[in-house]
């Protein structure tokens, strides 16, 4: 004897369903109306669904090289100086228009320490926009 359980579906399902739902005055193609038709009998797979056939990430993830850290404010200080010296820069003639451009002042905190702290992400993005400016 089989027993046929309702499917609790998720916020997820549910919400798709109401937007399925809105379209269905739309002009849908046959494969879309089965496809979703199967999807309201079923819901979204599961692990308990065995055709659904998961991959099991766990064993990738234990071999897979660890994502870098952010560097630190050491290690940003040794990029510009890096930087100054392959430009015959002095660091002072590198650093303070650093400054300037992420901070909009003459002074702030450690400049290295400003830029560890804001990210990789924030701190392209205020350099960017000082680039841009006229």
């Amino acid at each position: 004897m089989t027993l046929h359980r309702a499917i609790a579906k998720s916020a997820a399902e549910t919400t798709l369903a109401e937007q399925f739902a809105a379209l269905s005055g739309a002009a849908l193609s046959p494969w879309r109306e089965a496809a979703f038709r199967r999807f309201e009998e079923a819901g979204l797979p599961t692990r308990r669904v065995e055709a659904w056939h998961y991959t099991d990430l766990r064993a990738a993830l234990a071999t897979a090289a660890p994502l870098a850290k952010a560097p630190d404010a050491a290690a940003i200080e040794a990029a510009v100086r890096d930087y100054a010296g392959e430009q015959g820069a002095k660091l002072g003639a590198v650093a303070q228009p650093l400054r300037a451009a992420v901070t909009g002042r003459a002074t702030s905190p450690g400049i290295f320490d400003v830029l560890a702290t804001l990210g990789r992400e924030e701190s392209l993005a205020r350099l960017g926009d000082q680039a841009r400016a006229p």
